[in-house]
């Protein structure tokens, strides 16, 4: 189905630096990447899947799963417990269903803060709409990014869970170097911070009738930690 309803830009050039250094420009004649509000767009998904005839049930909490048989799941809610012949744990990087499989240790954990600001906030000298802004090596592992979309700009920085002390300060020179906040506006930004498992040669993708996918599987692209 067409995705164009929910995009906002298309992304075809790049602004790559070391160490917040000079910056290396680069472009492709194609859109490389399209940004998203993950709001719109999971929405959008959902609405597509019922469209296809999925049922959803909102407002229910999922708190375990367990096997009861080769081919009989129990899914226990706060609403009762639901009974299947298999389970897609397609529940992100919290997942409730890999605890079945998989104990935390069986992934490696990667940290992110971020913020989705809006374009009002934003000094609109310092982005180009169709520009990515990447810097690598300012921390011993990981980046931060800016991906301008149409409403808001997405800013961030992102390394290994053992390393997330550095993430705030690292925030705080990006987005000073790159002047993305108009003067006196970043006090009334919110970021956030989350963690992203990534797969290791011990985590178990499946088992019985239960099957882990996307970011509760721990399918991030390793080398940049990009999820969805």
């Amino acid at each position: 189905f067409d995705l164009g309803p929910v995009l906002r830009g298309a992304l075809n050039r790049l602004a790559l630096s070391h160490g917040l250094g000079e910056c290396r420009r680069l472009s492709y004649p194609e859109p490389l990447v399209y940004p998203v509000l993950r709001s719109e767009f999971d929405h959008y998904l959902l609405e597509a899947a019922i469209r296809a005839g999925a049922k959803f049930i909102p407002g229910m909490k999922v708190s375990a799963v367990r096997q009861d048989a080769p081919d009989h799941v129990v899914v226990e809610t706060g609403s009762g417990p639901l009974r299947s012949s298999f389970v897609v744990g397609a529940d992100g990087a919290n997942s409730v269903v890999r605890r079945i499989l998989n104990k935390r240790t069986d992934y490696f954990w990667q940290a992110a803060l971020y913020c989705e600001i809006p374009e009002d906030d934003v000094n609109p000298e310092s982005i180009d709409i169709a520009t990515m802004r990447i810097d690598w090596g300012s921390l011993p592992s990981g980046y931060a990014w800016a991906f301008p979309k149409r409403g808001s700009v997405n800013v961030g920085v992102g390394c290994p869970v053992h390393m997330g002390k550095m993430l705030r300060p690292y925030l705080a020179e990006f987005l000073s170097v790159e002047r993305i906040v108009r003067d006196g506006r970043i006090g009334s930004l919110r970021f956030r911070g989350h963690q992203l498992p990534t797969l290791t040669k011990r985590t178990r993708l499946a088992k019985g009738s239960v099957l882990l996918v996307g970011d509760a599987a721990g399918m991030v692209e390793p080398l940049t930690g990009d999820g969805i």
